[in-house]
């Protein structure tokens, strides 16, 4: 009898196919050459593989025995009635169908997305969908591909990787290897920075940009970027300092809009409960794209806004939005409920204003290092407001 013929199955095929899902996961040079004769589209069998290699999905490991009736059932294409022979394979069916049904979900869900449709788009798209801790820890977490987890203490972080996608952590110099064996096979891997609210963090991407990365923001991003592009995930705010590459654009994904550029210095704010989007060009050119046929250009010293709703650039002063990657806070002319919003990110806490106190304006420089307290009673000495502290809680009144 003919063997099973896969000929034109899709992503969404194959992550149904149980025989596909269990040689993903564990190869032998036998399967290997089985699927190499498969005529499967190359882009849809490397989406199935990533998605599979990406989802956690622990099972039941087969037996020698097991593993021999599951590739004869392969050979002759009788896979279902292989599959119902024992209670234990039934049992391990129903779990892998329901893992796959899961799967499909996660590949539908970038393809909602109108990107470019640029395969490492894609993946960062699909990257984004993976589960990963809430931001409750004090500390800066560095996710590495292989779930291993390094928590960084301190108010700031420097992250460094190199060529090869190994990394330095501070100046002590600790390295840490990703043991992924997706590495070894020089497949794509994403590694996840999370910097909780009062914290800052550096990273020295493997192309050389630099990245600052305000706090309560995720960035996903890759060890070693690919031969034709530089693609990251930001949910948050970071500023970017990009190493100049023609052949490789490098584009900023974010809940919003993209940000395509070649070699510049820009700061992008896309945090999610915002539910809008600005990016700020300090030097070179950024296109900030929101579908295939809606691009906006901007240059130096303006600032693009998405509310949602509209589009609109406008001219502004860069380091009013900048200036927080070294450690201070500028504003001008902007309403005292504008400001202790951010501090309240910032610093994690809640700040109250009432009525009166919301709608004064302030302009001035605040030192993030600085206590909280004293930040907000520095605002009494030059405003007609008072500032007092209950259950955790800032209340922000006016004293008029």
């Amino acid at each position: 009898m003919a063997q099973k013929d896969y000929s034109g199955y899709r992503a969404e095929d194959l992550l149904n196919d149980d025989f596909f899902i269990h040689f993903v996961r564990y190869p032998t040079p036998e399967s290997d050459a089985f699927w190499a004769n498969q005529n499967i589209d190359h882009k849809e069998a490397e989406w199935a593989k990533f998605i599979i290699e990406c989802t956690q999905v622990k099972v039941e490991e087969f037996s020698d025995e097991e593993v021999d009736a599951l590739w004869e059932s392969i050979q002759t294409g009788n896979a279902q009635r292989e599959l119902k022979k024992t209670q234990k394979i039934r049992r391990l069916y129903t779990f892998i169908s329901v893992a796959a049904s899961f799967l499909l979900m996660l590949v539908a869900l970038p393809r909602l997305f109108q990107r470019t449709g640029n395969p490492a788009e894609n993946r960062i798209d699909m990257a984004a969908t993976q589960s990963v801790p809430q931001m409750n820890s004090q500390d800066i977490q560095l996710i590495l591909s292989d779930e291993r987890k390094m928590f960084i203490e301190g108010e700031n972080a420097e992250i460094e990787y190199d060529r090869q996608g190994s990394v330095s952590i501070n100046t002590n110099n600790h390295s840490l290897a990703d043991n992924n064996e997706s590495d070894k096979t020089n497949k794509q891997t994403f590694n996840q920075l999370i910097v909780p609210p009062g914290k800052r963090s550096k990273l020295t991407l493997s192309d050389g940009s630099e990245m600052w990365v305000n706090f309560g923001t995720k960035v996903i991003y890759p060890a070693v970027f690919e031969d034709d592009n530089r693609t990251i995930f930001v949910d948050g705010e970071i500023y970017l300092s990009v190493v100049p590459d023609k052949s490789r654009p490098f584009i900023v994904q974010t809940n919003y809009m993209d940000v395509n550029v070649l070699g510049t210095s820009f700061d992008v704010s896309a945090y999610k409960e915002d539910h809008s989007f600005s990016v700020v060009l300090v030097s070179g050119s950024v296109v900030a794209q929101e579908s295939r046929t809606n691009e906006y250009k901007i240059i130096p010293g303006e600032r693009l806004v998405h509310d949602g709703q509209s589009v609109r650039v406008s001219k502004v002063n860069t380091d009013d939005y900048t200036s927080w990657k070294d450690g201070f806070f500028h504003f001008k002319s902007e309403t005292m409920q504008a400001i202790v919003k951010r501090l309240s990110r910032y610093y994690g806490k809640e700040i109250v204003c009432d009525d009166k106190a919301a709608t004064l304006k302030c302009s001035g420089k605040l030192d993030l290092m600085d206590d909280l307290a004293d930040v907000l009673n520095g605002f009494s000495n030059v405003a007609s407001v008072s500032v007092t502290e209950q259950n955790d809680t800032f209340y922000v009144r006016s004293a008029e």
